[in-house]
């Protein structure tokens, strides 16, 4: 299996930041190996955990290998010009749990990372009490809602996943932004794959424009 890595311009610091400037072609065919290793190597240039690299990475890999790549290794350079890129993170930690629910604080690391983390203690959750509720706040970018539910269909449970969003859907007819895209997603149990929806508002996803503007 091999990865088509498609980038759009990005600052010549965000691309040395990175490493990933690899060719005057924006779209660079790679094996999913190289692809990954590319990934884990350029998010611990900028920064990040060994740990941290390699979650990341799985879940932008997952989006390429599903035929998303706006949501895949193109994340990364969003990820290093983001505007709360630059601001401290903390570790991931739990603010208020109970047996079957938890509020968890993302540490303002990328969703990616962090929602992964809450998926991750939902699931634990769900094994001990058969029901969980987590929710988390203080995180950004955290991609296909559908990678999370994907998750946690595969450890035997059904689930719902939400995330907020800002102004950016037009309603019918109009122009200006008034609506978020509230993403949902659900995930149901199966074999030998679990059912697995992701929807939102918008007509098509944001991101994917972003990848085609010069």
């Amino acid at each position: 299996r091999r990865v088509l890595f498609r980038s759009r311009a990005h600052h010549p610091r965000i691309e040395n930041q990175t490493g990933l400037r690899l060719s005057a072609d924006p779209t660079v065919d790679l094996s999913v190996a190289d692809a990954t290793a590319l990934g884990e190597q350029a998010l611990r240039k900028i920064g990040f955990t060994v740990d941290e690299a390699q979650v990341i990475t799985a879940n932008l890999m997952d989006a390429e290998l599903c035929g998303y790549p706006a949501l895949g290794l193109a994340r990364v350079l969003t990820i290093a010009e983001h505007r709360n890129f630059k601001k401290p993170r903390t570790p991931v930690r739990i603010e208020y749990e109970t047996p079957m629910s938890a509020r968890m604080d993302g540490g303002n690391y990328p969703g990616f990372y962090a929602v992964t983390q809450a998926a991750k203690l939902a699931i634990e959750k769900a094994k001990a009490s058969r029901f969980a509720l987590v929710g988390m706040h203080n995180s950004w970018l955290s991609g296909r809602n559908a990678h999370y539910v994907e998750m946690i269909a595969r450890a035997g449970f059904a689930s719902v996943h939400t995330a907020c969003s800002g102004d950016s859907v037009a309603p019918m007819g109009g122009r200006q932004a008034l609506f978020g895209t509230n993403p949902i997603a659900f995930g149901l149990p199966g074999g030998p794959n679990p059912l697995v929806l992701d929807i939102a508002t918008s007509r098509s996803e944001e991101h994917t424009s972003e990848l085609q503007s010069p």
